[in-house]
């Protein structure tokens, strides 16, 4: 999956994207909300990590394109931190 910052930032913004594109706005606002809430990153990866866990574990999610890349954001976030 994600090789560097950039891509983890591509992969999470491909997600928000998704999720707009499937009518779930406040999951996508949550998301979005996650990679802004500090300028240091290990609280941006942090709680980027709780809201993916949060929507891994929603019904929906299971319908979407978005399962396996949330699942490879959630893999690379864990092996970072």
């Amino acid at each position: 999956m994600s090789q560097s910052n950039k891509d983890l930032y591509q992969s999470i913004n491909k997600v928000i994207y998704l999720l707009k594109a499937a009518g779930k706005f406040s999951c996508a606002k949550q998301l979005e909300d996650a990679l802004s809430i500090s300028t240091v990153p290990s609280e941006i990866l942090g709680e980027t990590r709780i809201v993916l866990e949060k929507l891994a574990c929603t019904d929906f999610v299971n319908n979407l394109k978005v399962r396996q890349e949330i699942n490879a954001i959630l893999n690379y976030i864990n092996n970072i931190l």
